[in-house]
């Protein structure tokens, strides 16, 4: 066991024995962290620009003409209210963006999750919470980029790519590793071995 492995996932593992122990240096890769600023930014323009772009027509004295649901109405100082759901969708837009960003600078300078590497599953530990990951969530696509290793999961979400739903699997990221082939091929050879499905080749 890692020595330097912290007293709560000692307590958490017990008598049982792990592989090895591991902990990411970051949340995500930094390349992973741009691209969630990026978006951010998008969402934060889009959102804010918008506002600002409207209530600055409006505040200058202007009137704006809306279409809702196929019915035009004017905005003006003395008739605010076709502004409500504009402000509000620009709004939730403006938010969003802001905690995409604010997430992500925290996970820039926040360490990662201990991973305890065992016979029959992955454990992700941090101080706040643990889970158990077992290896045949592991879609077998693996990536080494520098010191960094990314694991796909069978699990993910559903977006719309190309107006067509595509699902974006989760990963489990290890970054920062010194010795990223000797632990690409331990996890990899766990995942094997309990993967009844046809495995993907590693992606270097």
């Amino acid at each position: 066991m890692n020595s330097n492995a912290p007293n709560g996932l000692r307590e958490m593992l017990g008598s049982d024995s792990a592989k090895i122990i591991v902990e990411s240096k970051r949340m995500k890769p930094l390349s992973a962290m741009i691209k969630d600023v990026f978006g951010g930014l998008v969402f934060l323009l889009l959102g804010g620009g918008g506002l600002i772009a409207i209530w600055t027509h409006i505040l200058l004295g202007n009137t704006l003409e809306l279409t809702i649901n196929n019915n035009a109405s004017l905005a003006s100082l003395d008739h605010l209210s076709p502004l409500t759901i504009p402000t509000i969708f620009l709004s939730l837009f403006a938010l969003v963006g802001a905690f995409l960003i604010v997430r992500s600078l925290g996970m820039l300078f926040a360490s990662g999750p201990y991973y305890a590497v065992m016979d029959t599953a992955l454990i992700e530990y941090t101080d706040k919470q643990a889970r158990r990951i077992n290896w045949e969530q592991f879609s077998g696509v693996t990536k080494i980029a520098g010191n960094n290793i990314t694991f796909e999961l069978r699990t993910g979400r559903e977006v719309k790519r190309n107006k067509k739903k595509v699902i974006v699997p989760d990963k489990i990221y290890l970054v920062g590793m010194q010795d990223v082939f000797e632990i690409e091929k331990i996890f990899n050879d766990l995942i094997k071995k309990h993967d009844p499905t046809p495995m993907h080749d590693s992606a270097f």
